[in-house]
């Protein structure tokens, strides 16, 4: 799990994408506590297996390139190597693994995947759009910004839609849209509505909420646990336990009445707290 909390950290930008499935006879509680625990950004699913799966070790990774072929299996940590050489050569995922095939176009592409922001891809496209030149197609232009544009309307729209539940995540959405995007019409509109929330009262309760939370989950991560169970009253696990009470006290007081703030305390029961 460590492990996979590395890798997707690492290649995100790039455009891997985890999704692990956990086949044991554990109690929903355990799992989501021990994913807390790890700090996992990547999806978890129940029981879920690949098609012509035949493996019965544990744990084991089937990658996929661009255009859904199961290119390697094995151990986890086999893989890296080999996520390494598929990025290198599949397309950035923002072609939906489409191969360009316009040496300008392909070039631009290119750049994103070695990270590259997509603000500075959408000013180079922008510069060939006008360039009169035979060898540059320009539908391909045309597509790659349009591919972008997309991606930065459902940035904005995912940190929109989180707004309702999760304050603090939603204002890390616009600040990285600030970000990816500097200097286009999609900075503009994320700081724009930045400012908006500054004023929102109720917003801005949530978003304090959401700072203390923040605090209390990186205490949660701390925490721990013994064949996937996490004992409070562990030695290891005393003072820490503390600690976040103490959190979820403060929250409770302060911000009880918040949205993130009832979340939050009602996630601590798996751990075992009783607020």
């Amino acid at each position: 799990m460590p492990h996979l909390v590395k890798v997707q950290d690492q290649f995100r930008a790039q455009g891997l994408i985890i999704i692990a499935s956990h086949c044991q006879d554990v109690p929903k509680d355990t799992v989501l506590g021990l994913c807390r625990q790890k700090h996992v950004n990547y999806t978890v699913v129940s029981q879920g297996r690949v098609q012509g799966d035949t493996s019965n070790g544990i744990p084991h990774a089937f990658l996929f390139d661009a255009s859904g072929k199961c290119v390697k299996e094995g151990h986890p940590e086999e893989l890296t190597k080999a996520i390494e050489g598929l990025l290198a050569s599949e397309p950035h995922w923002i072609t939906g693994g489409r191969k360009l095939e316009s040496p300008a176009v392909a070039k631009i592409a290119d750049a994103l995947k070695a990270g590259k922001p997509f603000g500075w891809a959408l000013d180079e496209l922008s510069k060939l759009e006008k360039k009169e030149d035979p060898k540059v197609d320009k539908a391909e232009v045309t597509f790659l910004m349009d591919q972008i544009k997309a991606e930065g309307e459902a940035e904005l729209a995912a940190a929109k839609t989180a707004e309702d539940s999760d304050a603090y995540g939603a204002c890390a959405a616009y600040e990285d849209v600030k970000t990816s995007f500097k200097k286009t019409e999609y900075d503009k509109r994320a700081d724009e509505r930045l400012k908006e929330l500054k004023k929102d009262k109720d917003f801005q309760k949530e978003l304090s909420a959401g700072k203390l939370i923040a605090q209390i989950n990186d205490l949660c991560g701390k925490l721990v646990a013994q064949n996937g169970k996490v004992d409070l009253d562990y030695t290891a696990n005393r003072d820490t336990a503390a600690n976040i009470a103490a959190g979820a006290k403060k929250l409770k007081k302060d911000f009880g009445d918040t949205k993130a703030a009832k979340k939050c305390l009602s996630d601590l029961g798996s751990y075992g707290f009783k607020l």
